[in-house]
């Protein structure tokens, strides 16, 4: 079944510069990379419910076509896809604007995993199916750094 993505607003023009300026309120943005598409879905649908503006890749390549033309404050990219791994996704996300929060869920957590994605430079690891509550409470604690690091 083919879902819309879901992107309540356009966040603004095209920006080189992905650090957002100090003064300017951060909007609770989000890029979702996950090929299972029911997923995408659902956590579009649950996020957008609570105030973010979702954008939602299937793969790394659309999540860097979404990342170069919008600003956003998080992502949360699945650790396995076709193509770019979600690891080569955040190094690449990274490297642009280093203080991007970028949180890696996975339907396989390991412990060895959930390492080499925080030494990698991941926020947060998270298993696929945990709770909306834990989800959302891990993407406000992502927010909340973010806003930090830009003070």
């Amino acid at each position: 079944m083919k879902y819309p993505t879901i992107s309540s607003h356009v966040i603004g023009a095209p920006n080189k510069d992905r650090r957002p300026d100090a003064n300017q309120p951060l909007d609770k943005s989000i890029i979702i990379v996950d090929d299972d598409e029911d997923i995408r879905h659902h956590l579009s649908v649950t996020l957008h419910k609570d105030g973010w503006t979702v954008l939602a890749a299937k793969n790394g390549t659309e999540a860097l076509t979404l990342f170069h033309s919008h600003r956003v404050d998080v992502v949360l990219t699945e650790l396995f896809l076709p193509g770019l791994s979600g690891i080569e996704i955040m190094d690449r996300l990274l490297s642009i604007d280093r203080n991007l929060p970028v949180i890696i869920f996975t339907s396989y957590p390991t412990l060895e995993r959930c390492r080499a994605s925080m030494r990698s430079g991941a926020t947060d690891f998270l298993q696929k199916l945990c709770s909306s509550a834990e989800i959302k409470r891990v993407l406000t604690d992502a927010l909340d750094k973010r806003r930090d690091n830009i003070r």
